[in-house]
């Protein structure tokens, strides 16, 4: 289990509507919704992660049916907007550990090199071709998995 201790922030450009984890995780908040025949409540959930199909990094979908990368929303929240000609680097090299303590902002070549370092690309152990298969990885990262016995938003 993570012993991080789990904080939830505004979804940059959704504040109203979302907000993420410092784990990795979203959720939509309540709302009211008037509509001619009266008032609607909408309860809060926490949002399903689908795959982005190239490369397979997390992605949910908000408001106005529009995708966004887990880890580009995890660190607009807690690091702030993204520099200009910085790109979203997990330290591990693991695409699906969205924790806050696991992301940075960096260059595109400074990712490239952790690519290779973490024999993400061009390695015997795992060779190129195996990044075009898209196969997700069988265990769960650390921080879905300690997120498994999250209570819904009320």
């Amino acid at each position: 289990m993570d012993a991080t201790p789990k904080e939830w922030r505004p979804v940059v450009g959704h504040e109203e509507t979302h907000e993420v984890s410092s784990r990795g995780r979203v959720r939509s908040l309540d709302r009211v919704v008037k509509t001619p025949r009266g008032y609607w409540h909408y309860p809060g959930k926490m949002l399903k992660l689908s795959t982005a199909r190239k490369p397979d990094y997390p992605v949910v979908t908000l408001g106005g049916g529009k995708s966004a990368r887990v880890h580009n929303l995890v660190l607009e929240a807690f690091c702030g907007p993204r520099p200009e000609g910085y790109v979203a680097c997990h330290n591990n090299g693991d695409p699906h550990d969205n924790r806050v303590e696991n992301l940075r902002w960096d260059t595109y070549s400074s990712n490239n090199r952790d690519l290779v370092k973490q024999t993400r690309i061009g390695s015997p152990k795992r060779p190129i071709a195996s990044m075009v298969t898209n196969s997700r990885p069988k265990t769960p990262s650390p921080a879905l998995a300690a997120d498994e016995s999250v209570t819904p938003v009320l």
